[in-house]
């Protein structure tokens, strides 16, 4: 619908790239695994820097984490305002692939470690 999708470019359009910053950022993190793969770090410290890398995002540049910050606010901002454009069929198919996601991502924690 027009007005869904002129309203997606209104909240899209000021966010800022940040494409460039996070391969920069990956990159950095990158060579510091593969540095401590060399030296043969323990898992234990391989599991902390998985962890503060993918999950805490521990040294992300302060430029890339306010980019990151402004998205996720203009993100939200934009979902709230869609939410309320959507028709019932919309709205069944979003549920519907929402359940989809949730149950594979169950399974998905379900799996035993390889």
């Amino acid at each position: 619908r027009p007005e869904q999708v002129a309203l997606i470019a209104h909240h899209r359009n000021p966010m800022p790239l940040t494409a460039d910053d996070w391969l920069a950022y990956h990159q950095v993190r990158q060579q510091k695994l593969l540095a401590m793969l060399r030296r043969r770090a323990t898992a234990q410290e391989l599991e902390d820097f998985l962890i503060a890398w993918w999950v805490e995002l521990e040294d992300q540049p302060p430029a890339l984490k306010r980019k990151m910050q402004i998205n996720t606010d203009a993100w939200s901002q934009m979902m709230l305002e869609l939410d309320t454009t959507l028709d019932a069929q919309q709205r069944q198919k979003l549920l519907d692939k929402l359940d989809l996601f949730i149950n594979e991502l169950g399974e998905l924690v379900q799996e035993p470690a390889a």
